[in-house]
C-alpha cells in the first residue's frame, strides 16, 4: 500500500508539471517540394500551453544535421524558429522537432515534438500526353479541343499557368494562351486546355 501511495504522488507530480510547463510545437508548411538544389522555408512554432514561465530546449533534424535553440515563454506565448531547408540529394525528406522543458523545478520528461516533410524531385509536373481532337484543323473554318495528361511528381497541389502555343505549318506561331491550371496530387490527370 506504501508502495501505491508512493506511485500516486510520483504521478501527481508528473501531471502538475506537464500542466504548468507543457510545450506545443507545429511545422508550417507541413509538407513542402522543392526542386533539387533549392531550398524551402519551414517555420516551427513553439508555445507555452503551460501555467508558468518555462525555458526550452529545442533539437531540430535538417537534412544538413541537427539545429539546437533555447526559448524562455510565458504562458501562452509562442516563438517563431525559421530554418532555410536545402536538401542535397532526391527523395523524400523528414524534419523533426523536438521541444523540451528545462526549468530545473521540471521532474520527468515534459516535451512535444512535430515533423513535417519535404519532397525533392527534379520536376514538379511532367506532361505525359497531349492531344488535340480533331488532331488537324483548318485556321479560321474549325475549331479543336486540346488536353494533357500530367503526372504530379512533387505530389502536391499546384496552382500552376499552362501556355498552349499552336504552329502552323511553317512553324510560324498560329495561336498562344496562358490558362491556370490546378494540378492535383497523384497519377497521371487529364486536364482540357
Amino acid at each position: 500500500l506504501a508502495d501505491l501511495s508512493d506511485s500516486a504522488a510520483a504521478l501527481g507530480v508528473a501531471v502538475c508539471q506537464s500542466a504548468q510547463h507543457q510545450p506545443a510545437a507545429k511545422f508550417t508548411p507541413s509538407i513542402d517540394a522543392v526542386l533539387l538544389g533549392d531550398s524551402a522555408v519551414y517555420t516551427l512554432t513553439v508555445t507555452n500551453k503551460g501555467s508558468v514561465a518555462t525555458s526550452y530546449a529545442v533539437t531540430t533534424t535538417l537534412p544538413a544535421g541537427p539545429d539546437y535553440d533555447s526559448l524562455s515563454l510565458n504562458p501562452g506565448e509562442s516563438q517563431p524558429l525559421v530554418y532555410n531547408v536545402t536538401a542535397a540529394a532526391l527523395g523524400f525528406e523528414v524534419l523533426h522537432a523536438q521541444v523540451a522543458a528545462t526549468d530545473p523545478d521540471v521532474v520527468g520528461d515534459v516535451s512535444a515534438e512535430a515533423s513535417a516533410g519535404l519532397n525533392v524531385v527534379n520536376q514538379f509536373v511532367q506532361i505525359t500526353s497531349v492531344e488535340a481532337d480533331p488532331p488537324f484543323v483548318e485556321t479560321g473554318v474549325s475549331s479543336t479541343a486540346i488536353s494533357i495528361d500530367v503526372a504530379n511528381v512533387a505530389n502536391l497541389r499546384r496552382e500552376v499557368t499552362a501556355r498552349t502555343t499552336i504552329a502552323n505549318s511553317s512553324g510560324a506561331t498560329a495561336y498562344t494562351d496562358d490558362q491556370p491550371l490546378t494540378i492535383l496530387p497523384g497519377s497521371p490527370q487529364s486536364y482540357q486546355l
